[in-house]
């Protein structure tokens, strides 16, 4: 009896296994069903692509002898008749490298495009935000850091979606990623490309991306921060990017600052406020916007 009430636990054991597994496939197979094939797709094509930065990096098997022999001497002629060295060509390759990983962070960023232009809709009043920012998320996911962002312009003038992406190869430094803030205007039903910036937040980490109170009608004014990847400490970066509904321009530029930050905005500008990197001094501005640009506003007003 006592044999005969273990099996009939195990089996009943074995029964709710097999009702959890079976459920969990169905759950995950009507995930898959209510995805939308085209970002689906997408992803598939972004993760191949995104598949080759780890192929451009791992070292040939050319490159690995030149790096042993440039560890005993890197002045080495490798061409006489060139006077090429081993350092030389390390540096010819490590060129050949950098290039490979723009060309295919920039082919990611096309796919990305391509996706808002034939996917989104913008028959309705109003473009869905949180579902663009969804599906970019299931795209870029692993591929961009932070998850993607996306900003609407709204205004009789001009309709307009915004995207904010900033993906990443695999190394650190000033080319270590791609930032891009880009700009598709409103043409009938759909969607067109419109502008693009951010490459001077190449590099960068850390990223954050504030929508401002624009100063002018009509426009979208974007704060955008972040810190250098491979530095010896806090370099932060900051930018205000406006768009106008054809075109971006930097209203707002500034030297580095090294230091942590936190920023936050106001009805009329924005302030930053932290410690200084190595120092005990206390950073606090308060910038206001104007049609001609930003002012940092004095510390006794």
């Amino acid at each position: 009896m006592k044999s005969l009430h273990h099996s009939w636990a195990k089996l009943l054991d074995c029964m709710a296994a097999s009702a959890f597994v079976a459920a969990a496939l169905l759950a995950a197979q009507n995930a898959v069903q209510h995805l939308d094939p085209q970002v689906d797709q997408t992803e598939r094509k972004v993760r191949d692509l995104a598949s080759r930065f780890a192929e451009i990096l791992t070292p040939t098997p050319l490159e690995s002898q030149l790096q042993a022999r440039c560890a005993v001497n890197c002045s080495a002629a490798m061409d006489s008749q060139k006077g090429l060295t081993v350092a030389k060509e390390l540096e010819n390759i490590e060129a050949r490298k950098r290039s490979d990983l723009a060309r295919v962070g920039a082919e990611i960023q096309g796919s990305v495009n391509a996706f808002i232009v034939s996917s989104v809709s913008a028959s309705d009043e109003t473009i869905n935000r949180m579902l663009v920012i969804e599906n970019l998320s299931h795209i870029l996911s692993g591929v961009t850091d932070p998850p993607p962002m996306a900003f609407v312009l709204a205004s009789p003038q001009i309709r307009a979606l915004l995207i904010f992406d900033n993906i990443q190869n695999g190394t650190v430094g000033s080319e270590s990623s791609y930032a891009a803030l880009t700009a598709f205007k409103v043409d009938g039903p759909k969607l067109i490309l419109s502008d693009s910036t951010g490459g001077d937040m190449d590099g960068y980490g850390r990223m954050e991306v504030m929508e401002l109170n624009s100063p002018v009608q009509g426009e979208i004014w974007l704060l955008v921060s972040g810190y250098m990847t491979g530095a010896n400490g806090p370099n932060c970066r900051m930018r205000v990017f406006a768009y106008d509904g054809k075109k971006f321009r930097t209203a707002w530029s500034r030297a580095n600052v090294w230091g942590t930050f936190t920023t936050h905005v106001t009805r009329n500008g924005f302030e930053v406020s932290g410690d200084y990197y190595q120092s005990n001094q206390h950073r606090f501005e308060r910038y206001q916007l104007t049609a001609d640009g930003l002012y940092e506003v004095p510390a006794d007003h």
